[in-house]
């Protein structure tokens, strides 16, 4: 069992949403892969398999197994008070309580999900959110909103 804050999980389970598009033909796809890597702080992933999301959440407690739980408890989760202990059954299904408020939601297996891809090569490089937001204001001019050019409809940064 662990303890986490409620409404801390629902904004992260709204942040990485939009990754997951509206029509996704393929359910687990539907859904979010919360995993328990690092003690104190839990995963979540979404993907429609072309867009990926993943953010952390912080949690108390021993780790559970991998899990995999819908994006529409972030509607419930958003209006518990306290904090929430999450249950996870043998048959795979999830309890969360918070008070005297209960979510139990089926879950598919965790192997199930799709596997994150690797990139190819890893090249990181820092600028702050200023230097960012002037770059981008900078070249705004220069991008094209033409479908039918795409690689036009991109600002490339080099450092």
């Amino acid at each position: 069992m662990i303890t986490v804050n409620p409404q801390e999980l629902a904004k992260a389970i709204e942040l990485i949403k939009p990754a997951i598009t509206k029509n996704c033909t393929i359910p687990i796809c539907e859904e979010i892969l919360v995993e328990f890597k690092t003690k104190g702080l839990m995963t979540l992933t979404a993907t429609d398999l072309n867009n990926w999301g993943v953010t952390n959440c912080s949690y108390t407690g021993d780790p559970l197994e991998p899990f995999i739980i819908t994006t529409k408890a972030a509607i419930v989760l958003k209006d518990m008070k306290g904090s929430a202990e999450i249950l996870k059954y043998p048959d795979g299904s999830i309890l969360i309580t918070a008070g005297k408020e209960k979510l139990k939601l089926n879950s598919y297996d965790a192997p199930d999900f799709p596997k994150t891809p690797s990139p190819e090569f890893v090249s990181r490089f820092a600028m702050t959110a200023t230097e960012l937001k002037e770059t981008i204001k900078d070249h705004l001019g220069y991008v094209s909103n033409d479908d039918l050019r795409p690689a036009m409809m991109c600002i490339n940064i080099k450092r």
